[in-house]
């Protein structure tokens, strides 16, 4: 994240670092590294412009899209330990009891 200052002030008057003067309005964003530092920390001194930090939304949505994409894996290996292998129900048969009566006769 980037520190840059906003204007809060109706206006500010700030010396560029190139020497010229640059008028600012309410609501400005300004890099500092544009003006000279005793021009911006005069502003800050008197009110007229707060440090702000400013979020890089490129790599904010980036991190965002890595965390999404490893919650998918994370719930697809959860559901893969979930699912029985390929050909099978994965479920073992329990052995029944035979009834009673003569092999190969149902029973009565």
């Amino acid at each position: 994240m980037a520190i840059r200052y906003e204007v809060i002030g109706g206006a500010v008057v700030l010396r560029t670092t190139a020497g010229s003067a640059q008028y600012l309005y309410k609501g400005a964003l300004l890099d500092p590294e544009a003006y000279t530092e005793g021009s911006v920390e005069h502003a800050v001194s008197v009110g007229l412009i707060v440090p702000v930090e400013v979020v890089d939304i490129e790599a904010e949505l980036f991190e965002a899209e890595l965390l999404a994409e490893a919650a998918r894996v994370a719930e697809a290996d959860r559901l893969a330990a979930l699912t029985p292998p390929a050909g099978g129900s994965g479920v073992t048969p329990t052995p029944q009891p035979k009834a009673p009566g003569k092999p190969g006769q149902p029973a009565k």
